[in-house]
């Protein structure tokens, strides 16, 4: 008998968002979460663009702790257009002797690795499967629709994705306890969370900015 389980107490609200569309795409404001550890590696989608924070080193991405507020100042953000950030994609520029010819360039995307086994890809790009679409992936997608947030983003709704750990008093934890017929088994896990942000928009009357109802 296989069975897993999770159990967190976290503060009310779990989640703190000043978000505020600031144009198509374009955040501003702040946000926080409440949940009993840190989210890493974690990203942002709003609209047709992604947000990311680097920590430092190359593909390295922030760690955001309970409590923490996340700013849309914060120096080290950067900003995507979100299919191409989920495609790989770039431009290749004919070289041709000493010069580059502009006018001589290609489209080139990242081929989706369908064998992959890590979670935290598998998820994103199920939940925005409707921006690649099966051209891309190469993968049917009818029996996980549910949990597409093509929607979300498109309805002033920003999604945050990452990777959870939870913390303790005195070690870092596993946000589930995996057993097998009754025993706790020592295995590798990995706890993905996706947090729906509510946007506000910003009204041209100079009344106070309220949260999308669309």
């Amino acid at each position: 008998c296989l069975v897993g389980e999770s159990h967190a107490s976290v503060s009310e609200p779990v989640i703190k968002s000043d978000l505020l569309a600031a144009g198509y795409g374009a955040l501003t404001g702040t946000f926080s979460h409440e949940l009993p550890g840190e989210i890493s590696d974690w990203v942002i989608a709003f609209h047709n663009r992604i947000y990311q924070v680097r920590a430092g080193g190359m593909g390295e991405l922030g760690v955001l702790s309970a409590g923490e507020v996340w700013s849309s100042s914060d120096k080290s953000l950067g900003a995507s257009d979100l299919k191409s950030w989920l495609t790989g994609a770039r431009m290749v520029v004919a070289d041709e002797g000493k010069h580059a010819d502009l006018n001589k360039s290609t489209l080139v995307l990242k081929p989706y690795d369908r064998k992959s086994q890590d979670l935290l890809d598998i998820v994103r790009m199920m939940s925005f499967y409707d921006v690649v679409t099966s051209t891309y992936v190469n993968l049917d997608h009818h029996q996980f629709r549910q949990l597409k947030l093509t929607d979300a983003i498109e309805l002033n709704r920003a999604v945050l994705i990452g990777r959870f750990r939870k913390t303790g008093d005195s070690s870092d934890f596993a946000a589930s306890d995996l057993q097998i017929d009754g025993s706790s088994v020592d295995a590798e896990r990995t706890t993905i969370v996706r947090l729906i942000l509510p946007v506000q928009t910003q009204q041209n009357n100079g009344d106070e900015p309220k949260e999308s109802d669309e």
